[in-house]
């Protein structure tokens, strides 16, 4: 008995060993077939068999298989892939559209970091998918639907506010989000919003001056990042990245109007798409045509027009009883004078826009991979036609009878061109990566007024004028490095750089009529008169004076830090550190520090605190908008000072200084599925 019990524990162990001895140990990688770097935390399954793994943070895996066995490579990142188990195994993946595993730009300068395993929030908006669905044609609305934190009201009779829609993003300022293309730093406007509108005082980045048709998706990253990035991101980040397919030639027509038969839109765009070369190259091409009609959201029960006087000269008065009985006797008044109600009549609503983009996208590798010379940019003209408030006859002070004996109601009128252009070089050597770039911007905004007058100049006034405008420009020399050791700990990225930043602004005077007071005279003993008593300068837009005119400029340098640490398989730590010296008000340093833990497979907590600055931008140090008028009986100056104007410091306004912030922010991440 017990010599058949040792036959049979002879026979199981040789049964093993040689089970065993036709098993394999199946050793290898996951790479990203585009960028080369390891990809980790992916799934890895005998096909049929409950053996499996996972790739470490480098993307190496070990597993028992079966000579022969399927491997199964399967992630939320990527396609699922199948492939015979051998010995040793190279395997690359290709990610697939999926917003929460992109890896990201914004927010991080590790090449392998996604919206899931980000330290902080971060939003991916597909717009190529989205405008597919959605009837928003330009950027600054369909981002209002598409992203909660993001919001863009238009204006009415706002001077340029009409004409550019200023935008915020977490309820913060325009001015304090800062925008990217392709991960580079886009230029501001030159329009300082002024008109007691949403943004006052503030100057946003023209996200209209982008064709939709162009973008492939946007990060907008919820978090303050002024470490990372520099001025302008207390808020936040919006990366607008650019199309970079190559099948060819697409176009598209979108059409609607509102349901009251106003503000018809018409966009009509076209996008080309074609390899350059066999390493990858591409160009990508986009025209894009955008009208919006103008909205009228005049109540025209709120106008009643009164019979004032035989000159012809009518009050607006608003009525409560017999709205009908009180429409009607006007009327009847207005037709005793051969006049109609749409004599009268204002508008109040959107101004009608004319807007076209071109805009490109550029990339040649090289052969090896290892060396990227890159481009991208376009330029976007826009005729606007927007609408100041009616002046009525009886203000007499703004009135030519001659010209317009029932009034008028003046049209602003914008010509603007926004430029961009980017050129940079990306090459690795001995495992870094690095980068180098310039980025170019230019914002140039015209001011026209039309069916006004210059009261002062009486019957020799115009009813055009040109009012001049002003024009921003920005360039900006950027050098980034990075490197990933994955020797330390369970993964380390080390990025540095630095940032040569030139800014300048000017305004540019009108015409001379647009602005001057032609009723004021200088007596022999040298005061001042008003012959006339009338308004100077083009009604509902006078023109900037050669008192306002004028370039100003400076310079900016920065060097910044960022680092991650992958402690361990759970736990990431971040940190950013920058410093940055302006030459009209000095320097600053600010850093950053987030981190997130995986509490359990699926599951887990982040959180970030940082602190911020935003520069004032040269428009709301140096713009002025001032007229002449005789004040009190004396010559006097009214408007829109510098706070370094003699004026500013005769009253104790001090110069401006950066604004400072700082952020704390904490969530959660849940990936319940694959």
């Amino acid at each position: 008995m017990k010599r058949k019990s040792l036959l049979t524990l002879s026979f199981m162990c040789c049964t093993i060993m040689v089970l065993h001895a036709q098993n394999i140990t199946v050793k290898g990688r996951v790479t990203d077939a585009k960028t080369g770097q390891p990809v980790s935390y992916v799934t890895i399954t005998v096909k049929g068999e409950k053996a499996g793994t996972f790739t470490d943070d480098n993307g190496f895996f070990s597993l028992i298989a079966t000579p022969g066995a399927t491997l199964v490579i399967n992630d939320i990142r990527f396609a699922p892939l199948e492939i015979k188990a051998n010995a040793n195994m190279e395997i690359t993946v290709t990610a697939v559209t999926n917003e929460l595993a992109n890896v990201t730009v914004v927010g991080s300068r590790n090449v392998n970091r996604s919206v899931i395993n980000s330290a902080v929030p971060i939003d991916i908006v597909n717009l190529k998918a989205a405008l597919k669905t959605s009837p928003q044609i330009d950027l600054n609305q369909a981002l209002t639907y598409l992203v909660p934190s993001f919001n863009s009201a238009r204006q009415s009779s706002s001077d340029g506010t009409e004409h550019i829609d200023p935008a915020s993003l977490r309820g913060l300022g325009p001015d304090q989000t800062l925008v990217l293309i392709n991960g580079k730093r886009q230029h501001t406007t030159s329009l300082l919003n002024n008109q007691g509108t949403f943004g006052n005082g503030s100057v946003g980045t023209d996200l209209n001056a982008i064709p939709a048709a162009a973008i492939d998706h946007i990060e907008v990253l919820r978090d303050g990042a002024s470490a990372q990035y520099g001025s302008d991101a207390i808020a936040g980040v919006i990366n607008v990245v650019l199309k970079e397919n190559t099948n060819g030639l697409s176009a598209a027509v979108t059409g609607g109007i509102t349901s009251r038969g106003d503000g018809a839109t018409t966009d009509v765009n076209l996008n080309w798409g074609n390899a350059l070369g066999k390493n990858g190259g591409f160009i990508n091409v986009t025209g894009e045509l955008l009208n919006r009609g103008k909205t009228t959201r005049t109540n025209e029960q709120d106008l009643i027009i009164f019979d004032q006087s035989a000159l012809g000269n009518y009050f607006a008065y608003d009525f409560t009883e017999d709205p009908a009985a009180s429409r009607a006797y006007d009327d009847n008044m207005l037709k005793t004078k051969g006049l109609k109600r749409s004599d009268f009549n204002f508008q109040i609503g959107d101004a009608k826009i004319m807007n076209s983009s071109v805009f490109y996208n550029l990339s040649l590798p090289s052969k090896t991979g290892k060396l990227e010379f890159y481009s991208s940019g376009g330029f976007n003209f826009r005729n606007g036609h927007g609408f100041g408030f009616r002046r009525l006859p009886s203000e007499y002070e703004n009135m030519v009878y001659s010209i317009f004996p029932n009034g008028y109601q003046p049209n602003t009128e914008s010509k603007i061109f926004d430029g961009t252009f980017l050129m940079g070089l990306k090459w690795q050597t001995h495992n870094w990566d690095f980068d180098l770039s310039n980025m170019f911007g230019d914002n140039r905004f015209d001011y026209g007024v039309n069916n006004t007058v210059n009261a002062s100049l009486q019957d020799k006034s115009p009813t055009s004028f040109n009012s001049g405008g002003h024009k921003f420009l920005q360039n900006t020399l950027n050098f980034d490095a990075s490197h990933y050791y994955s020797n330390v700990l369970k993964g380390f990225n080390l990025a540095f750089g630095a940032e040569f930043r030139y800014d300048q602004y000017t305004i540019h005077a009108g015409e001379e009529a647009s602005w001057k007071n032609y009723g004021l005279v200088t007596q022999g003993d040298g005061t001042v008169v008003d012959e006339l008593g009338l308004s100077g300068g083009a009604q509902s837009f006078p023109g900037f004076t050669p008192y306002n005119a004028g370039p100003h400029n400076r310079n900016n340098i920065s060097l910044y830090s960022d680092v991650e640490l992958n402690v361990t398989d759970k736990w990431l730590i971040t940190g950013a550190a920058r410093f940055e010296n302006y030459s009209d008000f000095g320097a600053t340093v600010n850093g950053k520090f987030a981190t997130r833990y995986e509490i359990t497979k699926g599951f887990a907590l982040r959180g970030a605190v940082s602190t911020g600055f935003r520069a004032p931008s040269l428009q709301q140090q140096y713009f002025s908008y001032v007229s002449t008028d005789l004040i009190n009986n004396k010559i006097g100056q009214s408007g829109f000072f510098a706070t370094n104007s003699d004026v500013a410091k005769f009253i104790g306004i001090p110069e401006l200084k950066e604004e400072t912030s700082v952020n704390a922010s904490a969530g959660f991440t849940i990936t319940p599925n694959k």
